[in-house]
Order: structure tokens, then sequence, then C-alpha cells
């Protein structure tokens, strides 16, 4: 094991057991925001499955035994062997977990090398989708198109790498219901688009928004399909509505994302900043900051739980996280960003549950390397599918 790997597997067992300086507390710090990997590695290590059987191995170290060895090693004076109990305990258990720790970051590091699993065609999204206007025109979207403005019917629309903007609306439709735009974007991308108030919007991958050119009447009203997080221009006088199936999400201005993909059967809203209302026939819902919604197809009651919302809109920022999640789950996102089939040849691994955080552009093999390296799971390529075993 190398001087740093040797000198992290301190900080987080000293962290572990409690005693650590701020200055050690910063050190951890700075290794973990250097990479996903970091994180990833260090949400493993603490994991609360983990927490019994680390505290029972503490528990059992033989402290008089485990301090001999320590002082011969150090090289220690007589009168400095002359020490609580709790102190032997303590010091035992930072080197011993130090080391235990030192290892699974060397085994870590030795197992994220290339995995054959993954056919090359297994690459990350990229900004991909497809814009319907309201005549019926179809333009396609793709990553690193120069800037260009299409104008039809007095609508302009500004097209720019990874963004479809509505910079003038001085619309010449009189029927509003026939200037609807649609926006598609397929598995393996997503996209952005800047509305006619300046709300801005960011698609993930496998979803659809459908939207007027330009806000009329005395409502902003469009509707969602997938998932998006919406970042919302503040209008007192006009609310802004997404239709999610049965399900309204009113708010005046505020940032909050809808994740609603019909496999699914969940309508799922998390407020991070302002306030929202949801409604569904007769009953509504009032969401505040840190605050997640869930209702089912044919749910008639809202679930609330508090969350770190900021948490489910780093997908907009280039980052999958995931904490507690049931695999099922996780492997349905990933299968829709790399556009890949994964099949469970072991259905009980469906609810297992992992934590990880790790970056969207990262090539796939990687990816399932973190989640097997947990040795709960492991992947194998056949027939052009993933199989999970």
């Amino acid at each position: 094991m190398d001087v740093q790997n040797d000198k992290i597997s301190q900080l987080i067992a000293r962290q572990v057991l409690g005693c650590s300086t701020a200055q050690e507390q910063e050190e951890l710090n700075v290794w973990l925001d250097g990479s996903p990997d970091h994180r990833s590695l260090y949400v493993s290590i603490k994991k609360a499955s983990n927490k019994s059987k680390r505290e029972e191995y503490i528990n059992g170290i033989n402290t008089q035994e485990a301090w001999r060895k320590i002082s011969q090693q150090l090289d220690l004076p007589p009168k400095r062997k002359k020490i609580k109990m709790s102190w032997y305990k303590s010091l035992a258990a930072i080197l011993v977990i130090g080391l235990l720790t030192g290892y699974f970051i060397h085994s870590y590091q030795s197992s994220l090398t290339d995995h054959p699993l993954v056919a090359s065609i297994a690459e990350p999204g990229t900004s991909q989708a497809t814009l319907v206007l309201h005549d019926g025109q179809i333009i396609d979207l793709e990553q690193g198109q120069l800037d260009r403005v299409i104008g039809v019917n007095g609508i302009r629309i500004s097209i720019n790498d990874g963004q479809v903007s509505y910079v003038d609306h001085t619309a010449r439709i009189t029927d509003v219901q026939l200037a609807l735009n649609r926006i598609t974007v397929p598995k393996g991308g997503e996209y952005q688009l800047v509305l006619s108030d300046s709300t801005r919007v960011w698609l993930n991958a496998d979803s659809e928004l459908t939207y007027p050119v330009s806000f009329s009447g005395d409502e902003r009203r469009l509707s969602l399909k997938g998932e998006a997080c919406f970042e919302v221009t503040p209008n007192q006088k006009k609310p802004f509505i997404v239709t999610v199936g049965a399900v309204d999400v009113r708010v005046l201005g505020t940032v909050f994302n809808i994740e609603a993909y019909p496999e699914n059967d969940n309508v799922i809203t998390t407020l991070v900043e302002g306030a929202v209302e949801l409604n569904k026939g007769d009953k509504s819902q009032l969401l505040t900051l840190d605050e997640q919604a869930v209702i089912g197809v044919g749910d008639e009651r809202f679930v609330v739980n508090s969350v770190n919302a900021k948490n489910y809109v780093l997908w907009k920022e280039g980052v999958f996280f995931f904490e507690d999640e049931a695999l099922e789950s996780i492997l349905q996102k990933l299968t829709r960003w790399y556009n890949v089939e994964i099949e469970f040849e072991n259905p009980a691994l469906r609810e297992t549950r992992f934590s990880m955080e790790v970056k969207k552009y990262e090539e796939l093999n990687k990816v399932l390397t973190i989640l097997e390296h947990t040795r709960r799971v492991r992947f194998d390529w056949k027939d052009d599918k993933i199989m999970v075993n």
C-alpha cells in the first residue's frame, strides 16, 4: 500500500471512531472532492450495514495484546505503556481499522481495471433530441450544432449546441392550441430548453415535453413524460403548471425536479427551492424546501418524505447519485443513459440496495465495476444484454 493510501486509510479510520481533528477532516474532504471514485469508496466503507461488524470487531480486540505489539513496533518507553485501557482500545482500533481500510482501498483500486464485460457500443449519452414544431416540421437536435435561428410564422427559435431557446416570440398564430411544440429526448440523450418566459428546463434521457411557443392567457401550462428539472421564472399573475398524467404540479417561481417514467407508475416531485402545490383529483399537497412527494397511478394520497433535494438534481450536472437505492432502480437509470438492455438472471437482486456517486460520462464498465466491488452482484455480457446475477 502506498503512502497516500496509508494516509487516507488512517483519516477514514479516525473519522469512523469520531476522533478526527479539524485539519484531518479537511484533508479527508479534499480527497473526497478529488474524484467520484473516492466518494463511492468512502460510502461503501461507512455504509450502515458494516457498522455493526466494525463495532463487533473493535469490541473484540484484545487490547492488552494489541498494545503490546504496537508498543514493541513503536519502541515506546515503559512509562508510556501505563495508559488507560480505553486508550489502548482506541489506538489499537485506529491502527487496525486503518490497515483494513487501506487494504479495502488497495483492493478497490486494483479492481478498477478494464472490464471485458461491456462492448464499446455502451457509451455515455450525449446532447440529442427531436423538436417537432406546431406545423409538423421535425428538427433533429444534436450535440455540436452551431448557433442558428429558425423563423416560423413570427416565432424565432435559437438552437445552439445542446440547448433550444425561444428568444423572440412575436407569434402571429391566433390559435394557441395549434402553437404547441414538442421536444423528445431518446435513451442515451439529454437536452436543455429555455421557454418563452425564460424558464429553464433540463430534460433527462427518454423524456418528452409538450409546451406552447408563447404563454398566453392566465397560466403557463405544459406536459411531461419522463424526467425534467425546472427553474421557473417568477410570475405571480401567471402560475406555471406541469401536467404529468393525472397530477398537476403548480408553481409561481421555483426549482423542482419531476420523475415520472411510465414503467415506474409513480410521479416523484422533489423541491429544491421555493414551494409547489401538487393536485390529483380533489387531493392536494403543498411541498416546502427539501421535501419529496410520491404518488402512484392508482393512489389518491401523496406520500411526503424529507430529503436532500440537491442530490436529486445532480443528474443535470453530470453526476449519478444513488443513496440506499434498489438495484433495479439504479439499473433502469443506467439503461436509459447508456442505451443498453439489462436482464436479471437472479430476480432476488432487484431490491438489493446500494449507495454510490459517479460521473455520468464515465464508461459503463467503470460504473458496473464499482457495483461489482461490493461482492453482492455480478454482471456478464450475453446476447447484447447485460445479465445481472
